[in-house]
């Protein structure tokens, strides 16, 4: 599995692993950072150089602040947690952080928290984020995917109990589509980005509430990211 990345209008593929898969990445300086999963193990890459997290285990997303790595997923235990700098925090006794953010001195995490019912099934599954460890619950949000932080303001992307796309800043939830999924969310100015899909399935961006359509049936948008040129 490798990824592709484009600089200066030249696109370089890097071939990372034959048996993996590739979730998440982020680029600081001149690092790139891509994190995502080899059979089993949890695992990131800097510069194509493999760090492994946990022999096995899931990582969902990473976010570089300095000279620190912080990745969030799953550990061996089902737990959910991130790593930073390879060291582990736990979140929830049982759980998937989807979502990793840091601002400032505070680390941000969404995902989900949950117990093992009698079958070892996962049970009372409650959409959450953390910040700095402390649980905060959305309003009737089912799946939290991805969080973001610009200042004092707190956004939160998923879908909520009615099956609508939804964004929630500090609490207060904003519909982008009546049916669909929200996966990742970045602010940018005062401008608020939104990958997802919609009703139709169809992979599409809302950028402040209106939607923009990628593909007629792409099966949904991941990820988003905004700079200015």
């Amino acid at each position: 599995i490798g990824i592709f990345y484009r600089t200066q209008m030249q696109v370089k593929t890097v071939t990372l692993t034959p048996n993996g898969h590739v979730n998440a990445i982020f680029v600081s300086g001149a690092d790139v950072y891509v994190e995502g999963h080899e059979y089993t193990a949890a695992v990131y890459w800097k510069n194509g150089e493999k760090i492994i997290l946990t022999e096995v285990g899931f990582a969902r997303s990473i976010f570089v602040s300095g000279s620190d790595v912080y990745i969030a997923g799953r550990d061996e235990y089902n737990a959910a947690a991130y790593w930073k700098n390879g060291e582990k925090i736990i979140l929830a006794e049982v759980g998937l952080a989807h979502s990793v953010f840091v601002s400032g001195s505070d680390v941000y995490a969404a995902g989900y928290e949950g117990k093992f019912d009698s079958d070892n099934m996962v049970d009372r599954r409650r959409e959450v984020y953390w910040k700095n460890g402390q649980k905060i619950i959305p309003i009737d949000g089912v799946h939290i995917n991805s969080i973001f932080v610009s200042g004092i303001d707190v956004y939160v992307a998923g879908q909520d109990k009615d099956s609508a796309a939804v964004y929630w800043k500090n609490g207060q939830k904003t519909i982008l589509a009546d049916k669909g999924m929200a996966n990742d969310i970045f602010v940018f100015d005062s401008d608020v980005y939104v990958t997802g899909w919609d009703k139709d399935y169809a992979a599409v961006y809302w950028k402040n509430g209106q939607k923009i359509i990628l593909a007629d049936k792409g099966g949904g948008a991941g990820s988003i990211f905004v700079s200015r040129r």
